[in-house]
């Protein structure tokens, strides 16, 4: 979260400062560890991504001689990792729809289990605030500390599995699923 921390932090207070994050690429090598956490990772940054093409779907290495060439093999079309594959649609879908994962302040938040954190934009008649956990226990009920981020009644959704709850005493209690990832965004048109 200090990485999340000082990118929000800059991105904000310096008009000229952005990032451009990339977990692969054509010069350091495939990411391949844990791609449903490294997914979440990347794709909730503050700043800009850059997904190297077969991140998403588990793109391997092919056989070559030339060793840097081994990772820049075709694109994975008849083999793709469909499952890793749709959770990076859904975060990706997420930062989407959130202006305030890439470019929004950002807060540590307390849960029972993973990394929380809150994202608030307020900017040019623009608000939106999101709240997310990752690197969380695998379908576990994980109690998020919202620290204000929705109030008390408010109706919020898990993006990630569609599931909704209300926040009462200032936290939320959501299931990680299979990969250990919330996004909590609020439900539109109900308090």
């Amino acid at each position: 979260t200090n990485t999340y921390n000082q990118y929000a932090k800059e991105i904000n207070s310096k008009d000229d400062f952005n990032t451009l994050t990339y977990i692969s690429s054509h010069d350091t090598g495939l990411c391949r560890n844990d791609l449903y956490y490294q997914g979440s990772a990347l794709l909730l940054l503050p700043g800009g991504v850059q997904i190297y093409y077969g991140d998403e779907t588990n793109r391997g290495t092919v056989d070559c001689t030339i060793n840097d060439h081994r990772i820049r093999g075709f694109m994975n079309w008849d083999n793709m990792d469909k499952n890793v594959l749709a959770h990076w649609q859904k975060v990706g879908q997420f930062r989407n729809d959130h202006v305030a994962v890439g470019a929004g302040s950002h807060t540590k938040l307390n849960a029972t289990n993973g990394v929380a954190f809150a994202r608030s934009y307020n900017k040019g008649g623009v608000s939106d605030n999101v709240v997310c956990v990752i690197g969380a226990n695998n379908n576990a009920n994980i109690t998020i500390t919202l620290n204000g981020a929705f109030a008390n009644g408010t109706t919020v959704r898990n993006a990630y599995d569609g599931k909704t709850a209300t926040v009462q005493n200032g936290a939320v209690t959501f299931n990680s699923g299979a990969h250990g990832t919330i996004l909590v965004e609020k439900v539109e048109g109900v308090t």
